[in-house]
């Protein structure tokens, strides 16, 4: 018995987002002048723009849990002082998510950092974020048993994986991203979200900084 994944997109910042932010500059274009408008433009332009995906696994019976993840600058200019904070756990249908990444209080994290990332996708920071066991303070990572096996597959437990990356740009601002995904996703498993999945799905965000 095995339970397996295949790449997910978990959160991504992307040059798209400048349509709508260039429709708001737009906007407000009489209030401002040229030169910023031009400054801001190509910031959004040529900045850093960060996503973390979630990558291919497969997990036998008494494997260690372990999702296999990546970050990635979309953008044309390096990202600097990439720092990634992760973590996840197994959930039942009641629970209720805490975004809690401080050391030592029963929520143990994964840590990851680069000075630079370069941009075009041509650089990637990769990693493991293992899946740790409920209130766990020693860093336990669980293994897939055959009963948490059948709990995934008949929707009465999944496994959250979520975290947080800091960096800043080229033009020395900081950004952050939030990111939160759950498996089985629940179209495989559980045909509504319950409220912690709904809490994970809202997590998910990004910084406003230009």
């Amino acid at each position: 018995m095995i339970a397996s994944g295949t790449l997910v997109e978990i959160q991504k910042q992307y040059p798209e987002l400048q349509k709508s932010a260039n429709a708001a500059y737009d906007g407000a274009a009489a209030a401002k002048s040229a030169a910023d408008i031009a400054a801001t433009a190509l910031h959004l332009d040529q900045r850093a723009w960060i996503g973390v995906q979630r990558g291919d696994f497969k997990w036998k019976v008494n494997d260690e849990m372990a999702f296999p993840s990546r970050v990635i600058n979309w953008g044309k200019t390096p990202a600097m002082h990439v720092e990634l904070v992760a973590t996840s756990t197994v959930m039942n249908t009641q629970d209720t998510p805490a975004f809690i990444y401080t050391p030592g209080t029963g929520h143990p994290t994964m840590h990851s950092r680069v000075a630079i990332l370069f941009g075009s996708e041509r650089d990637l920071l990769t990693f493991n974020i293992p899946v740790y066991k409920k209130g766990t303070r020693s860093g336990e990572i669980l293994k897939l048993t055959p009963q948490l096996l059948t709990d995934m597959q008949s929707g009465t437990a999944y496994v959250l994986v979520h975290g947080r990356v800091t960096y800043e740009d080229f033009f020395g601002i900081s950004h952050w991203i939030n990111f939160c995904s759950i498996y089985p996703e629940p179209s495989q498993a559980i045909p509504q979200l319950t409220n912690g999945q709904a809490i994970c799905i809202a997590y998910n965000g990004m910084d406003k900084n230009k």
